[in-house]
């Protein structure tokens, strides 16, 4: 059964659905994480001691709209720095990518890659100063804004950087969804989680 919750953005009074990525993944006790001193009270976890995979049909039943928001609340770990490690993924049947967040501690970048409809993969990779202390061990809240045309990088509540984008194609629900995973060997990074949550409208 798909449980939609409702947020309100703290730029308006829209109720917005989406779907809570850490309820669906049945993170709903803490894990040793530390305290965001920003949002005290809430909790936080600790990831990296097992791998955490969904399959996508059980959290997405429907796909994702052209339109939607990927928004975290994270931070990364002494060893976790370095890494270059997917934030989130998704693939496909066949176990091949049709969606991600990658998150590249040495180049201190952030990727997104789509399947778009042709069938190729759309990579977007956004540089930007504002994006180097996301590894600096603290929280941070990272959004991703994806629209038909265009996919922008939210960091806190400003937007860094938006780039043009081709159309994607509609996901294929018979796949996985796999959080925190190192692109290299897709085993599980040591980092701490506090939201992960997909909104319906972007």
């Amino acid at each position: 059964m798909m449980i939609l919750h409702y947020y309100v953005l703290n730029t308006s009074n829209l109720f917005l659905s989406g779907f809570d990525l850490m309820e669906r993944f049945s993170l709903l006790f803490p894990t040793g994480g530390s305290e965001n001193q920003t949002s005290p009270g809430s909790p936080s976890y600790r990831m990296g001691r097992k791998l955490l995979v969904k399959p996508t049909q059980d959290v997405f039943p429907k796909g994702l709209p052209e339109e939607y928001s990927f928004v975290v609340t994270f931070r990364v770990k002494r060893n976790t720095r370095k890494e270059r490690w997917y934030l989130w993924q998704v693939t496909d049947q066949f176990g091949i990518p049709q969606m991600s967040v990658i998150l590249d501690g040495n180049r201190k970048e952030v990727e997104y890659r789509a399947r778009t409809r042709s069938g190729h993969t759309l990579h977007l990779t956004f540089r930007n100063r504002q994006l180097h202390s996301l590894f600096d061990r603290r929280w941070h809240k990272l959004g991703v804004s994806v629209r038909p045309e265009s996919v922008a990088l939210h960091k806190g509540c400003k937007m860094v950087q938006r780039k043009l984008s081709q159309e994607r194609g509609s996901m294929d629900t018979g796949g996985n969804i796999t959080i925190g995973t190192r692109v290299q060997d897709g085993k599980p990074v040591d980092f701490e989680l506090q939201r992960l949550t997909v909104y319906c409208e972007a």
